[in-house]
């Protein structure tokens, strides 16, 4: 492992000298990383006074938030740029992984064992285990090409987005069964213990008494007994039934909670919502607690009186309303209105910037680019508002 710049001058010059001594080579892979920048993309050097001081990052977020700013979102040989922000925002995520690894202790630490521990698992809980599975496939896969840095971004995306914002939620609603939790959490750390082993090792001695250093990493599913869906080796596989009907769920869940930030309703406030639902969907009853509690709504499976006008969203084929009190459509539409007018006059202002002769070929890369996302951007934005005032009239 070094970097490409001394190739020569140090990787080639052993492979000679061990060639010459003993008539073998010391090594048959060679892992190149990148240089280490600043943001302003010139290599660090003390000569350059552009350095940061490991040892002061290190005082201020520790150790494990110094070694995740330098792997993640890296690819083998490429260049990284890094800054006092960048480990700052991963000590948040170290802070993060403590706070998860302290909730499902606690959880684990208050429940009792009882006839509830042994009972089938929950749709949560399949599809949790489930994702930890692919998580799983996927950091040994990734560790297999050397691609360490998407490694860790594909562990990061698990822990926070699947994890901690769905799993745990739930669990707060459903209870979290000690042995799933500590099942998990065992996983997890062993997973996370090469990016960030300081913090996962001290987590891992609250409830063992071995050092997680010596553990085995894990390469098998945590739960052969829940299919995981398509796995690199699997692709082509349709998706399990329990991660069909956990994304349907996750769907109705985000589509009514968009909905209330769309329309500005305080979060505290339970509304009403309305859905009509066939029988092929009608085990998303059996999940009514944790979806009212998800989007502060009070379900009802029927149909609605749609004389009044109420905003809705496409879940697959069904509307579902949120019925929101003293909504006036034609104020609604109004605003709506105005939005879309803004949004079209600044599509036809950076159309016509793009459009300009010698703009693409003079203008930096950089902003080509922007431009031409802000442009996506609008005309997505533009898209919604006409489809909601449709919606509305």
């Amino acid at each position: 492992e070094t970097g490409y710049d001394i190739l020569f001058f140090w990787i080639a010059r052993m492979i000679l000298l061990t060639g010459f001594v003993l008539e073998d080579i010391p090594f048959h892979t060679v892992y190149l990383h990148g240089l280490v920048r600043d943001l302003q993309g010139k290599k660090m050097s003390k000569s350059s006074g552009n350095g940061i001081d490991p040892v002061e990052m290190i005082n201020k977020y520790g150790a494990d938030a110094l070694r995740l700013s330098l792997m993640m979102g890296i690819t083998p040989g490429n260049d990284l740029r890094i800054s006092e922000t960048k480990i700052a925002e991963y000590r948040n995520f170290v802070n993060k992984l403590w706070n998860i690894s302290r909730f499902i202790l606690g959880k684990i630490e208050d429940t009792e064992q009882d006839e509830k521990e042994d009972g089938p698992p929950t749709l949560a809980e399949s599809w949790i285990l489930s994702r930890l599975d692919a998580a799983i496939s996927s950091v040994n896969a990734r560790f297999a090409k050397h691609d360490y840095g998407n490694a860790a971004e594909d562990l990061m995306k698990f822990t926070w987005n699947e994890l901690a914002d769905w799993y745990l939620e739930i669990s707060k609603i459903e209870g979290l069964k000690p042995k799933i939790g500590k099942q998990i959490l065992e996983t997890l750390l062993k997973l996370w213990h090469p990016f960030a082993p300081f913090v996962t090792e001290y987590i891992w001695s609250q409830f063992n008494a071995s050092l997680l250093i010596v553990q085995e990493y894990p390469t098998e599913d945590v739960n052969p007994d829940v299919k995981s869906g398509p796995r690199p080796e699997r692709r082509g596989s349709e998706k399990s039934k329990v991660l069909e009907q956990f994304h349907t769920m996750q769907q109705l869940i985000t589509g009514l909670r968009n909905l209330r930030s769309e329309y500005q309703q305080e979060p505290k406030k339970t509304l009403s919502a309305y859905l009509e639902i066939d029988a092929d969907r009608s085990w998303i009853k059996d999940h009514t607690q944790v979806i009212e509690r998800l989007t502060r709504t009070k379900l009802n499976f029927e149909k609605m009186d749609e004389r009044k006008k109420m905003p809705y969203f496409l879940w697959e084929t069904a509307r579902v309303f949120l019925i929101i009190p003293h909504f006036d459509p034609k104020t609604e539409i109004a605003l709506t209105d105005k939005k879309l007018k803004e949004t079209v006059a600044m599509i036809n202002k950076l159309g016509a910037q793009i459009k300009k002769p010698g703009f693409l070929k003079k203008a930096p890369p950089e902003i080509v680019e922007k431009m031409k996302a802000d442009l996506e951007a609008a005309e997505n934005r533009a898209s919604a508002l006409k489809a909601k005032i449709k919606q509305l009239r």
